[in-house]
């Protein structure tokens, strides 16, 4: 199969924006999708606001449960940097010097390695 030639193409790793997307803005759809969403909501509020109250008087453990997945969709998610753990923090007693605890930082290490 015969290639053909690209007249006018970026070369490969350049873009028509070298600056690329800005950063914090979200792909067009994708925001319009979540503004419809948010009106939507916005004209459901009372009616979920009624349903919740309803479902507390009448199964309590339900209406915690549901409002705990709620909350998902209004509090940051929790991230971990699997494998970059930070070294331990060592507090030394006021006057100590570094030197003078080294044996007792190898001490603890050792005891957690455990």
């Amino acid at each position: 199969m015969e290639k053909k030639e690209n007249k006018g193409a970026w070369k490969p790793g350049q873009s028509g924006n070298p600056a690329g997307r800005q950063k914090g803005k979200g792909n067009h759809v994708t925001t319009e999708v979540r503004e419809r969403f948010k009106e939507i909501v916005e004209s459901q509020m009372d009616n979920v606001t009624e349903a919740l109250d309803r479902i507390a008087c009448e199964d309590p453990a339900k209406y915690v449960d549901m409002l705990t997945k709620l909350s998902a969709f209004f509090t940051p998610k929790l991230t971990e940097d699997v494998g970059k753990q930070s070294p331990p923090v060592f507090i030394l007693p006021a006057g100590a010097k570094l030197e003078e605890n080294k044996q007792e930082q190898s001490n603890i290490e050792e005891d957690d390695e455990e």
